[in-house]
């Protein structure tokens, strides 16, 4: 009984160190075989970071335009395309012009006979109004100034008995008219137009 418990604890020595004897060679063995770790090397350098994500997005300008026609007509030709990259102050489309070319003609028209008649009023009416103003003018004049020296030969010979009342009375007449004639006339040349026709005419200028 004795002889037998005795072998029993170095058989399981024997086994404890047979498994470690195994498990350091396994160990060395894999220490030795070990497969090298590859390192790359590189050279720093200054460079850019670029990162690309992918998604969603809409671009909006930071300042929003929106082009609108001054007058109501339509595009003639377009000289651009979407996507397409422009300069300031290039011209992007051309509209139908051709309604706004007759109004703006119409209103020329409108603008120079504004003009003639702004000058009619400083010089007193057109050139042909104011050449037979004056011709008007001179006539009654002188024929104001000839009833005038008349009346005053009629009264000298009226004093001396060679005229009648009824002549001296005949040419104070005709003087009067001839000088109402004239003051008329005077009048005319002075204030040629109205204040409402200086209005109306000053008004038409303005909207022209």
């Amino acid at each position: 009984m004795a002889s037998t418990n005795n072998s029993n604890p170095s058989s399981s020595r024997w086994w404890i160190w047979l498994a470690l004897a195994l498990l350091a060679a396994i160990i060395l063995y894999s220490f030795l075989h070990q497969t090298p770790l590859k390192v790359r090397a590189a050279l720093v350098t200054r460079g850019p970071i670029r990162s690309l994500v992918s998604t969603n997005g809409k671009i909006e300008p930071i300042q929003n335009f929106e082009a609108h026609a001054p007058v109501a007509t339509t595009v003639k030709r377009l000289l651009v395309k979407e996507g397409d990259r422009v300069r300031q102050g290039q011209l992007l489309f051309q509209l139908d012009d051709a309604d706004i070319r007759t109004q703006a003609a119409r209103a020329q028209a409108q603008v120079k006979t504004a003009q003639a008649d702004q000058s009619a009023l400083k010089t007193g009416g057109t050139q042909e109004e104011v050449i037979t103003l004056n011709a008007q003018l001179t006539k009654a004049q002188s024929a104001r100034d000839t009833a005038q020296r008349n009346l005053d030969a009629l009264r000298r010979l009226q004093t001396q008995g060679a005229a009648s009342p009824g002549e001296v009375r005949v040419a104070e007449e005709t003087l009067q008219r001839a000088q109402a004639d004239a003051t008329l006339l005077e009048q005319k040349k002075k204030d040629r137009y109205s204040v409402p026709e200086v209005a109306r005419t000053q008004a038409q200028a303005a909207e022209a």
